[in-house]
């Protein structure tokens, strides 16, 4: 009987040492996801941030340091709105003009905000 105590009390640190081991792995796991969003969205804040920061000064002529990287920015914007538009024309699809979710060319509204679309 001794033999079965020891196995039944082995088996019961063995579940409970994978049960604190699993336990850690979710709260990891957990930790990992938000530290994956925070740093996305800090991110983001730094990416609507430096937008701002464009469409502020892009216009202004005095700031000659930052030129070279604004006209880098127009062009390349330019470029993915070109791009972006063919790739629209051959899905036979078009942009709200509201919202600017992708939408079917034959759609009356958007299926996003709601908005008409103008045919």
């Amino acid at each position: 009987m001794d033999f079965f105590n020891m196995i039944t009390e082995n088996a019961n640190k063995l579940a409970n040492k994978i049960y604190k081991n699993s336990t850690k792995l979710v709260e990891a796991t957990k930790l990992s996801l938000e530290l994956s969003d925070t740093e996305s969205n800090l991110n983001s804040a730094y990416c609507e941030l430096g937008k701002k920061y464009y469409q502020q000064i892009k216009d202004d002529k005095d700031i000659c340091e930052f030129e070279e990287n604004i006209n880098i920015i127009t062009e390349l914007t330019e470029k993915v709105n070109e791009i972006t538009q063919k790739i629209d024309d051959i899905k036979q699809k078009k942009r709200c003009a509201c919202c600017g979710n992708v939408i079917n060319a034959s759609d009356a509204y958007c299926k996003s905000c709601g908005c008409k679309i103008e045919q």
